[in-house]
């Protein structure tokens, strides 16, 4: 009687379950925990609320701003989905894998099962049909649970059905691309041990393979502001997938508060785009299969071509974490690695050394043995070339990093950030100067990274451009008293500028009487040899700043910002403070608040201030210069926390 070739096996199939069932219940149980059970205690609750008599949503006077039932449960539903579901994909679907194709991975049993009537290829979609099928079947049986116990509790439990679909559909779609990810990873593997190892470095490399590289730039190319690749993250869809992403649903229960009433998830499409791509991994990997040598079950690697692909891959994970680690721990982050020669000989060291650990442990797990330094120099030797060669383009600005500034007509704002919140400056002018300024900066490389180790002032600059094309390029520099540059000198003046004045003295807040709170004036009083403060009301605070402070800001007879101080700091400046805080309620959200704080340092070139203050309290003002000397000469002087008009404006939101 003639053989047929059959396509699907259903021993097989039902097989898996019946072999590695506890792994399916594991599975199964950790969902039932996460969701049903915690779902029951949760609306058990609720209806114990509200047959006492209790409710988060008050009307009338008084009334919280609040989320209704029904968007408690689906805040903690999908969050559940998205985290949770992401953590558990991650992690079963590898190991539902290894069970799925472990015969895979031994001779004998490889063996035994291309000896059945199917081709290889039908055998292996058989594995990955049984294991994708049962998952998501534990998937629909959790979810009817959840409706159950929902209809237990009904809808005065606030329990509403449209978030457990939500959940199945989040948490089908994550277990379809990573066991899409893990079958593939499979194909080209041929020991079970590596199969999860290479799953989890590649769900990682490129994110990792990216911070390694920023951290490397940061320390060799000078002003390089590490602030990652947000583009790497889209190649870790284990970092994307478990950020929460869903759109609040709110309704206007009165004139002055919102009712949050429900949650829905935003990132369908992206979703549906990692199952596609987990689908065409599944049909790559039995493509893979169709050719694989199963003589090749137990190696590391079973497809001759990746081999090579394989060592260098550990070879640069190995320079790049290993020469990392030692690099950050022996010398430290503190010096200035950017000019130094020495410091690029020692992470050339620290890499090679990584480089030479993975690439010969790669070759003893290819080859199985420990004798691999024979006939094998050649490549490592060309690794090291490589490392070396990108080293020295970081340190002598080869693709031009370091160097760059761009032009004025592309920018269309620069913020630059010294000791205070970050001014932005739009003005052709200024951005102009802030230009020239910069270019400076990396003029003086060298002479500021010599300052580094005398002692003395120093301060970080940060430079924030943002381009007319829409991207934006970040510097950051120190620069130190101890160069004797300008630098500091030319910066002090771009910061003092009417823009930046106005810009750090501008609220978010509208000043009025009725936003004002905590009015004062903080002074130092030479008579007593303490600091005191006189407590302002809202109309006093209001006359003064509208009627006094405003007019001298605009005039810069207030505001500026002393980086280093000087003869004018010490005989011009006044050691006393005022200091108030705004605060108004968000518009629509009762009991929601958003405020912002003022502060500067009265000045005696500000005449109108000082007038304002000196005809009502007639204080004992003293300079700067005056007010140092008399704490030097007095031990007991308490000094309060402010610095050089160093303004701490901020915003913030108090619930």
């Amino acid at each position: 009687m003639k053989s047929k070739t059959s396509s699907f096996n259903k021993t097989l199939f039902f097989g898996l379950w019946k072999r590695f069932w506890p792994l399916f219940t594991a599975y199964l149980a950790i969902w039932v925990l996460l969701m049903p059970v915690d779902l029951g205690h949760r609306l058990s609750m609720a209806v114990l609320n509200a047959n006492a008599g209790f409710s988060t949503v008050q009307e009338g006077p008084g009334m919280q701003y609040t989320t209704s039932l029904a968007a408690d449960f689906g805040d903690q539903v999908l969050r559940v989905a998205i985290s949770g579901g992401t953590i558990m994909s991650l992690f079963f679907c590898v190991l539902f894998a290894m069970a799925a194709y472990s015969y895979l991975y031994n001779p004998r049993s490889v063996s035994a099962i291309c000896a059945l009537p199917m081709r290889r290829q039908d055998v292996f979609r058989t594995q990955m049909l049984s294991g994708i099928s049962l998952m998501l079947l534990i998937n629909v049986a959790v979810a009817l649970i959840m409706l159950a116990v929902g209809s237990i509790y009904g809808a005065k439990a606030g329990f509403e059905a449209v978030y457990v679909f939500q959940w199945l559909g989040i948490v089908c779609l994550q277990n379809l691309f990573f066991y899409g990810f893990a079958t593939m990873c499979a194909s080209f593997t041929g020991n079970i041990f590596v199969l999860p190892l290479v799953y989890f470095v590649l769900n990682f490399a490129v994110w990792g393979f990216a911070a390694m590289i920023d951290a490397v730039m940061s320390y060799f190319t000078y002003g390089y502001c590490s602030n990652g690749f947000p583009a790497a993250d889209w190649f870790s869809p284990a970092i994307v997938l478990v950020r929460p992403s869903y759109a609040e649903l709110s309704r206007q229960i009165s004139e002055t508060s919102t009712l949050i009433t429900g949650y829905a998830y935003q990132d369908w499409g992206m979703l549906a785009i990692y199952a596609i791509v987990g689908l065409a991994f599944a049909c790559f990997a039995t493509l893979i299969i169709k050719r694989r040598r199963m003589e090749s079950a137990g190696d590391v690697v079973a497809l001759r071509p990746l081999k090579p692909a394989f060592k260098y891959c550990m070879t640069a994970g190995g320079a790049l974490v290993l020469g990392l680690i030692l690099f950050s721990t022996i010398n430290g982050n503190g010096a200035p690695t950017e000019s130094s020669t020495r410091a690029m000989l020692a992470m050339s060291f620290y890499m090679m050394l990584g480089g030479f650990i993975g690439y010969f442990a790669s070759e003893m797990m290819m080859q199985k043995t420990l004798r691999v330094f024979t006939g094998k120099w050649k490549g490592f030797g060309v690794s090291c070339a490589v490392i070396v060669a990108l080293l020295l383009c970081l340190r002598f600005d080869a693709f031009g990093v370091a160097s760059y500034v761009p032009d004025a007509s592309e920018v269309q704002g620069v913020s630059v950030d010294v000791a205070s919140p970050g001014t932005t400056f739009e003005e052709s002018e200024n951005i102009s100067t802030a230009i020239k300024l910069h270019k400076n900066i990396i003029s003086h490389q060298a002479i500021n990274n010599a300052a580094y180790t005398r002692d003395g002032t120093r301060f970080s600059v940060r430079y924030l451009y943002t381009l007319k094309n829409g991207k934006a390029v970040d510097r950051h520099y120190t620069l130190f008293a101890a160069a004797q540059t300008s630098d500091i000198t030319d910066l002090n003046e771009l910061i003092n500028t009417q823009e930046a004045v106005r810009a750090r003295k501008m609220l978010s807040v509208p000043v009025n009487i009725s936003t004002i709170l905590n009015g004062q004036i903080n002074y130092f009083d030479k008579e007593t040899n303490q600091y005191e403060h006189i407590a302002l009301s809202s109309d006093e605070m209001y006359k003064l700043y509208t009627e006094c402070i405003v007019p001298d800001t605009d005039e810069r007879k207030l505001g500026k910002i002393w980086l280093i101080p000087d003869e004018g700091y010490n005989t011009r400046v006044l050691d006393c403070v005022i200091r108030f805080e705004v605060q108004q309620m968000v518009p629509g959200k009762q009991n929601r608040y958003t405020g912002d704080h003022f502060e500067t340092t009265l000045t005696l070139d500000a005449a109108r201030t000082y007038d304002w203050i000196q005809s009502r309290y007639h204080l004992p003002l003293v300079t700067m210069g005056e007010s140092e000397s008399i704490q030097k000469s007095d031990d007991t002087v308490g000094k309060p926390f402010y610095a050089k008009d160093l303004p701490a404006t901020y915003s913030e939101t108090v619930g």
